[in-house]
This record gives structure tokens, C-alpha cells and sequence, in this order.
């Protein structure tokens, strides 16, 4: 090529880029809305353009970073906005020192970590959703906005469901091997009953990573099925299309999960003659796939302790216990969990866990487990209380709902590690801010 094209073409996409990025840093719901509806697909995707494209390993990885470009670009806003107008307000700002000395904990962790790298990394993973969280405190939201953004969140999860179920049905274990197995094998977790089934995981990189997205799902659907006549049938729809999905995963962390959170909704809505029609639903897939799946005798073999997984996380759950009593101020990030593998070269002990909880107490110590529970208590009280401040039924709707979420992440995070996922944690912290502004979003206030 013509080096002078070659020159022009290079700088026309720098233009271009620049031009771009200038156009997202003046719209910063925009970026949100990219983020947020762009994430469920993050994993999947990228693990399929990685294999057919031979991507070199760095090349991947600054693709992958597209996550932390947007929010780098939420970041960049709100410091002009506070740089140059001085009018940014921060919704429940009192929170922020909780947070702040929560992420200051986490920098303490990294001292200890087999390399700082691997420090750096681990942090990344575990307050990244914290600084989303902070931003949906920060950023010009509206209620409007927020309505227009519940569709497009449910028909994402309409489709990661979609695929999901397509993948579990048909795609088989070749998709596994080509796309997700590492060192020559994949997890057995993917599988289900000695490989006769394969688990439902669709665009995450596990059954129980994608199971509580389901649940976040499931509950905003749910609510909004209770509280909306005219869009029941609609929605019964799409709980049935995410119902199945979530069967499919087989992850029993995701069932608890869902239970917890409808447990939840059923309680504040208090209405029999609508939440029975929504059991009913549920039950009616439940059956057929269950029957299909063998289910029932899973569950049964898990109750009666017979079953090797349930047993392996009772076991851990001790042993983790030893852990945090033999270390009260924690083993220091990058050594705990399946993240933990990912930099296997480091030297130093590393510790498997079944539990985000405990590895927040084995990586941070008690100090940071219970920092931990003080955001999120602090955050669940505020929402709880804005469920009877507010006045616009769809507005309370939304609230249970994240409430509700919030819940069943505990219960799942008591269960299974993997609300270090990004697209988990975003999601959830999100939910969990957007509840607690929502009173000042009905009254169109915003803190700009």
C-alpha cells in the first residue's frame, strides 16, 4: 500500500476515533447504556473471536479492556463535570467513605499478593463493580431514561437466554473443546449426570456464572409481571424462556439464588391471587425439564449429602474457616479462588474456595469482610426504606427488584465465588445504586 495512503488512513481513524470519543464524553447515559447492555456478551465473544481469529494473547487482552474504556470514560466525566461547572452532587455521598475505606483495605491486600501484578489484577477484579456503583451514584440518571433501559435489559437477557438453551441442546461438547478448554481438557463442571448433559452457560465462561444473571433477570420480569397486569402475558413469555435457562444451568447456587429473591418480592407484594398464577407458571416448566434432566434426584442425593460437589463445598467451607482464623487480617489478594489460578507461575500458597464471602475474609481479612457488609447493609437499608417512599408503582417495582437481587447474590455468593465476574458484579451494583436514587429520580432531581 502507498505509504501516503497508509498515512492518511491512519490518521482519518485517529480523527475519527477522537471525534468519537468527544461525541461519548458528552453522554454519559449513552455510555452506560452501551456498557450495560454489551457485558452479557463480553465473555462469550470474545472467547470465539480469541480461537477463529488467532488473536495474539496482548491483542485479546487490550480488546477485551473495552470494559474498562467506558468506564474510564464515566470517570472522565464526572471529573470535568466537577472540574469545570463545581455543581457535581453525589447521591447518598455518606456512603463514599464506607466504600473508600473498603478499596483502601483492598490496597493493603496487595502487599501481600505473590507479585504485584498479580496484586493489581486481583484488585481490579474485586472493586471494579464498586466504582460502577459509585458512578450510577454520580451520574445525570433520569426516570425516563430508566424506563426506557428495563426493556432493552430484558430482551439482552431474552437472548443470552436464547443461546443459551441452544447451546446446552445442540451445540455439544465440540463448542466446549474448541472455544473453552484449557491444557488440553475442560471443566468438568460443564457438564452434568458424568457428561450425559451438557450444563447451560451460553455467553458466560460457567453454568453459575450465568445462572444469577438469569436470577437478576427473573426477578426484574417477575416484579413487573406482579405489579402490571397488561404486560403479563408478555412477560410470562420471557420468565419462561429465562426459567428454562436457568434449569438448564444446573447450578444448584442459581436455584437458591432465585428462591431467596422471589421469597423476597412475594413478601413485600403480598398478593395471592397473583403470585400463585406465577408458581403455577414456574412449576409447569419445572416438571417437564427436571423429569428430563433427573433433577429431582440430584437435589434429593444433594439433601442427603450422597452427592460429591455438595460434599467438596462443605469441606471447603471448613477449610476456609481455618483460613481466616489462622489469618484475621487475611493471605493478601491474588492468592484465593479460581481467579487465584489464573496467574499459576506466583509463588506462595494459594487457596481454593466455594464462597465470594469467605474469600473476601481469606484476601482482605475479617476488617475487609466486614467493611464488605457494611456498604452492602448500609445499601440494602436505604433501598428497603425508598420501597414505601415511593409513589409510581413501576418505580417500587424496580426497587423490590433490586432489592430482591441483592439477596439472592448473597445467597448465591455464599455458595459459589463468581461474583468476581465483572458483568455479575456490575450488574448487581448497579441495581443496587439505581434503588437507592430512585425517590430522587421520580421527583426528577438529579445531582448535577
Amino acid at each position: 500500500m502507498n505509504p501516503v495512503l497508509l498515512a492518511l488512513a491512519i490518521l482519518t481513524a485517529g480523527l475519527g476515533g477522537v471525534v468519537l470519543l468527544g461525541w461519548l464524553l458528552v453522554r454519559p447515559r449513552l455510555v452506560l447504556t452501551i456498557l450495560l447492555l454489551l457485558l452479557p456478551f463480553h465473555t462469550g465473544l470474545f472467547q470465539i473471536l480469541k480461537i477463529e481469529l488467532a488473536l495474539p494473547t496482548t491483542i485479546a487482552l487490550a480488546l477485551q479492556s473495552w470494559k474498562e474504556g467506558t468506564l474510564l470514560l464515566l470517570v472522565s466525566w464526572v471529573l470535568v463535570q466537577s472540574l469545570t461547572t463545581g455543581r457535581l452532587r453525589m447521591a447518598h455521598a455518606w456512603i463514599l467513605p464506607l466504600v473508600g475505606l473498603f478499596m483502601l483495605i483492598g490496597l493493603a491486600g496487595i502487599r501481600h499478593a505473590p507479585s504485584f501484578v498479580e496484586g493489581l489484577y486481583s484488585y481490579r477484579v474485586m472493586f471494579e463493580p464498586f466504582v460502577v456503583f459509585l458512578l450510577i451514584l454520580l451520574l445525570p440518571l433520569d426516570i425516563a431514561w430508566c424506563k426506557r433501559l428495563v426493556p432493552w435489559l430484558l430482551v439482552v437477557g431474552a437472548i443470552v437466554a436464547a443461546l443459551a438453551i441452544f447451546q446446552a441442546i445442540f451445540l455439544g461438547y465440540d463448542f466446549l473443546w474448541k472455544y473453552y478448554a484449557a491444557d488440553g481438557q475442560i471443566s468438568v463442571s460443564f457438564s452434568f449426570m458424568g457428561g450425559r448433559i451438557q450444563r447451560a452457560m451460553g455467553t458466560f465462561s460457567s453454568p453459575n456464572q450465568l445462572s444469577l444473571y438469569l436470577v437478576f433477570m427473573i426477578l426484574i420480569a417477575a416484579n413487573l409481571a406482579l405489579r402490571f397486569p397488561q404486560q403479563r402475558r408478555r412477560l410470562a413469555t420471557l420468565l419462561a424462556l429465562l426459567f428454562a435457562a436457568l434449569l438448564l444451568t444446573v447450578s444448584r447456587s442459581g436455584w437458591v439464588a432465585l428462591l431467596v429473591g422471589l421469597g423476597f418480592s412475594f413478601l413485600i407484594w403480598r398478593r395471592k391471587r397473583i403470585v400463585v398464577p406465577l408458581f403455577i407458571l414456574l412449576a409447569l416448566i419445572a416438571i417437564p425439564i427436571g423429569s428430563t434432566l433427573g433433577l429431582g434426584s440430584h437435589l434429593a442425593n444433594t439433601l442427603q449429602g450422597r452427592e460429591l460437589s455438595a460434599n467438596y463445598h462443605i469441606m471447603s467451607f471448613r477449610q476456609n474457616v481455618e483460613v481466616i482464623l489462622d489469618n484475621p487480617l487475611g493471605v493478601g489478594l491474588g492468592r484465593v479462588g479460581p481467579r487465584a489460578f489464573y496467574f499459576r507461575k506466583g509463588s506462595g500458597q494459594f487457596y481454593p474456595t466455594e464462597s465470594y464471602l469467605l474469600q473476601v475474609a481469606m484476601e482482605l481479612g475479617i476488617p475487609g469482610l466486614v467493611m464488605f457488609l457494611l456498604v452492602t447493609i448500609s445499601a440494602a437499608i436505604v433501598v428497603y426504606s425508598n420501597i414505601f417512599r415511593l409513589s409510581s408503582v413501576w418505580s417500587r417495582a424496580m426497587a423490590v427488584s433490586a432489592l430482591a437481587a441483592l439477596l439472592a447474590a448473597l445467597a448465591h455468593t455464599l455458595l459459589i465465588p463468581d461474583l468476581q465476574d465483572f458483568t455479575l458484579g456490575c450488574y448487581l451494583w448497579f441495581l443496587v445504586a439505581w434503588g437507592m436514587r430512585l425517590p430522587a429520580l421520580e421527583q426528577r432531581i438529579s445531582p448535577v
